[in-house]
């Protein structure tokens, strides 16, 4: 493979020129003693796979440089089809049907083949030094050497207390019973989904899950539950069941136990 600067001759196989001016036209096509510039590209000089030589110009290449990494590339891509191939011919002996780049959402494919080649990833490596590779060979050892697994911990529940507190009426009363000198005002606000605590003083009596807290005591006092205080902590809708069903089995509250 080599680069060189081939003229427009009608001779010259692979240049056409239309007599317009294009990207690969000397940029001062006349010196200043009235020559005229040389006319022509340059070009990629190589045997293809068929042993045919081949001469390759490009519109974006226009100097030695760019030819010489288009050159660089061809190159490249060449050496990675014939490691692909002698990677081919090893997969069908042993099985080993994969190459780095097909590890890439697990690991960069170049610290793979870099790991293989020092050792550390289970491979057969050709003697060109391509390494190919088992599946699942090599996801169960990143599993083991790159992640490390954490079981995580659980959080501590924020345990909130049921305000209840009887707040003399002040301010905007209706005037229909202003004249009720024991009026008390309630405290109101929307508790949403929460797995809550029936107690007495400080036993626990009952343990349920309500994504309206509110009515929920109402239903329990209407059921005859008698209880001074109610303890709550918020939970996520679709953990209620398998919060509470824990609590249960580990404080076996008296009123869950009998069914109440």
């Amino acid at each position: 493979m080599a680069v060189r600067y081939k003229r427009y001759f009608p001779q010259c196989r692979g240049i056409t020129c239309n007599g317009r001016r294009s990207k690969q036209c000397p940029n001062t096509p006349r010196k200043a003693n009235g020559v005229y510039n040389r006319c022509g590209a340059w070009c990629i000089e190589y045997f293809d796979k068929q042993g045919q030589w081949r001469s390759l110009t490009f519109k974006d290449v226009t100097n030695k440089t760019e030819a010489e990494k288009r050159l660089a590339l061809l190159v490249s891509e060449r050496e990675q089809d014939k490691l692909n191939s002698k990677a081919g011919e090893v997969m069908k002996i042993n099985g080993h049907k994969y190459i780095a780049a097909d590890f890439k959402e697990y690991i960069e494919p170049e610290r793979l083949k870099d790991l293989a080649i020092k050792g550390f990833v289970p491979c057969l490596i050709h003697e060109s030094g391509y390494p190919v590779f088992k599946k699942q060979e090599v996801v169960d050892w990143i599993e083991k050497n790159i992640y490390v697994y954490s079981k995580g911990k659980q959080m501590k529940p924020v345990v909130k207390i049921y305000p209840h507190e009887d707040r003399p009426c002040i301010d905007d009363i209706p005037e229909e019973i202003s004249g009720i000198s024991e009026l008390k005002e309630c405290s109101f606000q929307i508790i949403p989904s929460c797995v809550y605590f029936l107690c007495d003083g400080t036993k626990i009596l009952y343990i349920g899950q309500s994504k309206n807290l509110y009515p929920r005591l109402s239903q329990h006092i209407e059921d005859g539950k008698r209880f001074n205080r109610v303890l709550y902590f918020y939970v996520q809708p679709n953990e209620l069941d398998s919060v509470e069903i824990k609590l249960i089995k580990a404080l076996k509250p008296p009123l869950n136990i009998q069914g109440k």
